[in-house]
């Protein structure tokens, strides 16, 4: 049989008992990742997904996934959720620039993933024009090592 606890000891082991009870019961969502795409412009040596330039599954449909934004809308005050817009290659979707206009105008604030190689000038302004709010672009280190990861220049 093991030793008595403290007083000390048992009311601190309860609260954070019940501190652990409240971070469960109340985990907010704070980020959500939309893959948009299965497709991608490179097959790159280190992503373990199975993205190619045509795919047999077709992307899913922005309203459906606006759908799944406005549910969640319903019970949570959108501006405290990031979307993070990913895939694949979200550049690969025509319709990007809807998705994301969609998403602000549902009042969550987006940003995105990409390799970068079908950023344009134009297609930056349009995404700017529709609410992104940030963008990351994927580097795989300084230029030789970068596209050996990339398996192109």
């Amino acid at each position: 049989m093991g030793d008595k606890l403290s007083l000390r000891r048992h009311l601190a082991l309860e609260l954070a008992h019940y501190v652990q009870k409240d971070i469960l019961r109340e985990h907010p969502l704070r980020q959500l990742f939309w893959e948009c795409t299965l497709r991608c412009n490179v097959h790159c040596r280190h992503c373990g997904s199975d993205c190619k330039k045509v795919m047999e599954t077709h992307d899913m449909p922005r309203e459906d996934f606006f759908r799944v934004l406005d549910s969640i809308r319903a019970k949570i005050d959108p501006s405290q959720v990031f979307v993070i817009v990913t895939g694949g290659e979200p550049f690969m979707r025509t319709d990007l620039e809807l998705c994301g206009q969609g998403i602000r105008d549902r009042g969550f604030t987006w940003g995105m993933v990409s390799n970068g190689l079908m950023l344009t000038a134009d297609r930056f302004d349009a995404i700017c024009k529709a609410g992104l709010s940030s963008i990351t672009i994927s580097l795989d280190g300084l230029c030789d090592t970068h596209d050996a990861f990339r398996k192109r220049q």
